[in-house]
């Protein structure tokens, strides 16, 4: 069973890059547009717009798992 997962995983990174060359959306002049926006002369504005809010969403989430919960037992 492990061999056959071996192969699996081995069949499905052989075929990604061609899965994405194979990609025509990837090749037009708007994705050019979009790389060239995203990536020319505000890579670390745009980085860091994405990254910001990321440890206000895992306080969130944090601080959801910190709920109190009503103690579970025998019922008087």
């Amino acid at each position: 069973m492990k061999r056959v997962g071996c192969v699996l995983m081995a069949s499905v990174l052989a075929l990604a890059p061609t899965a994405a060359q194979a990609c025509t959306l990837c090749h037009t002049p708007t994705a050019r547009e979009v790389r060239r926006a995203v990536f020319d002369h505000d890579v670390a504005a745009n980085l860091m717009s994405v990254a910001l809010p990321l440890p206000l969403l895992l306080e969130a989430i944090y601080l959801a798992g910190l709920e109190r919960r009503p103690a579970r037992g025998p019922k008087p």
